[in-house]
């Protein structure tokens, strides 16, 4: 995320005393006076040193009695930018290797300012750094953001940037699991709420097989693939999933628990469209004939009664080692597989599913979410400070009560979580006088995906200082188990919508068939949808966004920033 989301700079002329910049001398004018470019900022400068016009130097600002001086670093710089890192090191007694000069050379470039303690402290903490490039784009990012360049703030950054948040859950809820010698509520609390985040206890399972399949069309979907017993009535099926996971035995449900239904729903749902083909092209193949021998009670002859129930397993094989898929040549049998056929080919149907789900999903979406903004804690410090709860049955409280109160691998673990968490409330919020940008991180591991769900909400201020919903951008990163990292980038002005999705998977047809329903969903809720556009991911000029903190430009040299 450190790359993709903008960084928020002030200009040119809030520069703090300490900071170096590099700046190009642009005119010189009478009385000593003279124009200088610092970023993307024109400023005017009292000279009290000679340089050249159209000369580039380091600046160092400092202090002044009335406005603040720059004071001039060396001498002006050559063309090499790697050079000038080198130099600059040499300046302030730095060791000038060449990873040391390559960070500084990516400040330059990116004309982030700097001070020179805050670069004696990046320096050491590259040196200790296993993955140099990570730390390198940490750094940046906590230099782009005027942050302190701790090892404390670094840390947390650097976990933030090289973990999963539902990992880290996933890692604390398993480490406490075997924890025997800490018996404190605490414990018992943090593994109610962790059970929340990642779904892994046997009742969450349950009841999400249960909102899952409480639905005719998933029901007899299952029932189709013989997964299901096909005695069992729809109505008994609620009673009958509590009744089989209480004595994790059946007979109405084949080889079944609600473990076993999640990974048969997991793995063959998403195939739904595929099934639905290859029982179409069975039935156009199959179906006269075996209406043909269901209508006069009779077996198909054996030669062709293999040859059927080889292409059923070659139309089942999706399902093959899900299900066990068998049957006899029995009148009754025959007409089994139409029935069973024709639902899998059943176009509504499977448009009934797929609506079903959908829902679902966006409530554990939505549900996830809720647990990440008022059960989190990351608004801990705040609360805090302004009295305005009790934050210790957060889970950024109660990971810190653990802290306390364990030793060992367990405590590790909670640190790092900690530490991980703090990274995520450090770029949670960044913001200059008009404008807003925010980010969330959703564990997304309980409903299937592999990486977490992370957003980014931008745009300017309204009155209030909250973000302005009539103009703003939100963009989704995703990273989706068959067509993977994929970025959903939102406009919004007014009530009208354009989407951007970005993704290296051709499914222009996959959005073509989504656009209508989307469209659909927006109208209810009084928005517009004006387009949808996609767009390859790889090398893509999203992540080098541009500031959007206007330039301070100047008219006349009159009136004097800075003193040089």
């Amino acid at each position: 995320m450190g790359k993709v989301i903008a960084n928020l700079r002030q200009d040119g002329q809030a520069l703090r005393p300490g900071q170096i910049v590099q700046g190009k001398i642009v005119a010189i004018y009478p009385n000593n006076k003279a124009q200088i470019q610092l970023g993307t900022t024109l400023l005017i400068a009292q000279l009290e040193a000679a340089l050249e016009v159209g000369a580039k130097y380091h600046f160092q600002v400092q202090e002044g009695r009335e406005i603040p001086q720059l004071k001039v670093i060396g001498e002006a710089l050559r063309q090499s930018q790697l050079s000038n890192a080198e130099s600059l090191l040499q300046q302030f007694g730095i060791k000038p290797t060449k990873g040391n000069a390559e960070f500084v050379e990516l400040l330059l470039q990116q004309k982030i300012p700097f001070e020179k303690d805050q670069l004696q402290q990046a320096v050491l903490l590259l040196d200790r750094a296993g993955n140099r490039l990570l730390a390198q784009q940490v750094l940046l990012e906590m230099f782009s953001n005027r942050m302190p360049i701790t090892p404390n703030i670094y840390l947390s950054l650097f976990l933030r940037e090289s973990n999963e948040f539902y990992s880290q859950l996933l890692l604390l809820e398993q480490t406490l699991q075997q924890e025997q010698k800490l018996n404190h509520q605490v414990k018992q609390q943090l593994m109610t709420l962790l059970a929340r985040y990642t779904g892994s206890s046997e009742n969450y399972k349950l009841e999400l097989v249960q909102r899952l399949t409480d639905n005719p069309a998933t029901f007899n979907f299952l029932k189709a693939i013989r997964f299901i017993n096909r005695d069992m009535q729809y109505s008994d099926w609620g009673q009958q999933l509590q009744q089989t996971n209480k004595q994790d035995a059946s007979v109405m449900v084949t080889e079944y628990n609600h473990n076993r239904i999640l990974q048969v729903l997991t793995n063959i749902l998403p195939k739904a469209p595929v099934i639905r083909d290859q029982a179409a092209l069975f039935l156009q193949t199959w179906g006269n004939l075996l209406h043909e021998s269901v209508t006069k009670g009779m077996a198909l002859p054996e030669e062709q009664f293999g040859k059927l129930t080889y292409d059923l397993q070659q139309t089942m094989r999706t399902v093959a080692q899900q299900v066990d898929f068998q049957v006899l040549n029995t009148p009754k049998d025959l007409r089994n597989i139409i029935i069973d056929l024709e639902i899998l080919a059943n176009q509504e149907n499977q448009t009934k599913i797929g609506e079903h789900h959908t829902r679902i999903l966006k409530d554990l979406f939505l549900e996830q979410t809720r647990n990440v903004l008022t059960q989190s804690g990351l608004n801990y410090e705040k609360v805090i400070h302004q009295e305005e709860m009790n934050p210790q049955h957060t889970l950024k409280g109660l990971v810190t009560q653990l802290m306390q109160l364990s030793d060992g691998n367990t405590q590790e673990v909670a640190t790092r979580l900690l530490h991980f968490m703090n990274g995520v409330q450090l770029q949670s919020i960044q913001e200059s006088d008009n404008f807003l940008q925010a980010q969330l991180v959703i564990p997304a591991g309980k409903f299937g995906l592999s990486s977490d769900i992370e957003l980014s909400f931008e745009g300017t201020k309204n009155k209030d200082g909250e973000l302005n919903k009539e103009f703003c951008r939100i963009m989704f990163f995703l990273d989706l188990s068959h067509i993977e990292k994929t970025v959903i980038d939102m406009h919004v002005q007014k009530r009208t919508i354009s989407l951007t999705i970005l993704n290296d998977y051709p499914i222009d047809e996959t959005i073509h068939h989504l656009k209508s329903g989307l469209k659909e969903g927006l109208a209810k809720i009084d928005y517009q949808l004006t387009s949808v556009t996609y767009k390859p991911l790889s090398n893509n000029q999203l992540a080098d966004k541009k500031d959007n903190i206007p330039e301070k430009q100047h008219e006349t040299y009159r009136g004097v920033d800075y003193r040089i």
